[in-house]
C-alpha cells in the first residue's frame, strides 16, 4: 500500500468516527431535550415534539400524562371556569387540576368557560363522534405547555365561534 492510500485510509476513519461521534453526541442532546416527556417525544424530522400529534395519537403519544402541567397553565392564566377535553384515564382532581369536563359538563358550564383545555387526541378527532373539535384545528392555541394539551382562551372570537361549532356538534 502506498503512503498516499494509507494516509487516505486514515482519514477516512477518521472522519467516518469524528460523524459517528457528533451523531451520537447530537441524539444524546435531543434525548436529554426530551425529558422526562419521552412519550411525546418525536426528532426533527417527524416535526418534533410539539408536531408529533400531527402523526400519531391515542396512547402512542397521550395518555393524560400532563395533567400537573395543565394545573400549572391554568394557575398562570388566572383560569376560572376551564373547560377540558381531557383524554386520560386519571381523575384530573386527583392532580389538583379543577375543570369542567367536556363529556359531563352541560351548554350553560361550555358557553361561560374561560379557558378551554382540549388532549391531542381528541383534537386529532379520535373517540369522539361528529369531531366536535376539527374547527380548533385551524386556530393556533394560546398556549402550548406541553406535545400533547393545546389552551385556548376563550375571549378570543375564533375560539368562541369554534366552541360553538363544537357544542352544535356534541352537545
Amino acid at each position: 500500500m502506498s503512503v498516499t492510500a494509507l494516509v487516505a485510509t486514515r482519514a477516512n476513519r477518521s472522519l467516518a468516527v469524528a460523524i459517528g461521534i457528533g451523531a451520537l453526541a447530537s441524539q444524546l442532546v435531543v434525548a436529554i431535550g426530551a425529558s422526562p416527556r419521552y412519550l411525546s417525544y418525536f426528532n426533527g424530522l417527524a416535526g418534533g415534539p410539539m408536531n408529533g400529534y400531527r402523526l400519531l395519537a391515542d396512547s402512542n403519544l397521550d395518555w393524560g400524562q400532563d395533567l400537573p402541567a395543565m394545573r400549572q397553565v391554568l394557575a398562570s392564566v388566572s383560569a376560572r371556569e376551564p373547560l377540558a377535553a381531557y383524554f386520560g384515564s386519571a381523575p384530573p382532581d386527583a392532580y389538583d387540576v379543577h375543570v369542567w369536563l367536556w363529556d359531563i359538563a352541560g351548554p350553560q358550564v361550555k358557553a361561560r368557560a374561560d379557558w378551554i383545555v382540549i388532549s391531542a387526541t381528541y383534537l386529532d378527532g379520535l373517540y369522539v363522534d361528529n369531531d366536535p373539535f376539527r374547527a380548533f384545528r385551524a386556530i393556533e392555541p394560546t398556549a402550548r405547555p406541553t406535545p400533547t394539551l393545546f389552551v385556548y382562551s376563550a375571549q378570543r372570537p375564533e375560539v368562541k365561534a369554534a366552541l360553538a361549532d363544537a357544542m352544535a356538534r356534541r352537545p
